[in-house]
């Protein structure tokens, strides 16, 4: 029964460990609140779609910004959580 308890403590530790964002991710959180003040009638899910058509739409310069920081990101994941499973990849 205490072993039950601890394993079940120990998933749910393991289960607030996000994984790292992607550009993308990066890119619509960064954008999300400016886009949404641009078109304040519309849901969440059809500011989603906006910024996947804006994001397939941006230069490859401008997408590389995103690209490096989601390594940094990445990196600083790794760091902060070793051994989680985002990090044995």
């Amino acid at each position: 029964m205490e072993f039950e308890v601890i394993t079940r403590y120990i998933k749910q530790e393991t289960a607030r460990i996000r994984r790292p964002a992607n550009a993308f991710m990066l890119y619509a959180n960064h954008n999300r609140k400016k886009m949404a003040q641009t078109y304040p009638l519309e849901s969440n899910k059809e500011i989603s779609k906006r910024l996947g058509n804006s994001w397939k739409e941006l230069d490859s310069v401008e997408k590389l910004h995103y690209y490096d920081l989601a390594k940094q990101v990445d990196m600083e994941h790794k760091r902060k959580y070793p051994g989680t499973l985002s990090t044995l990849k």
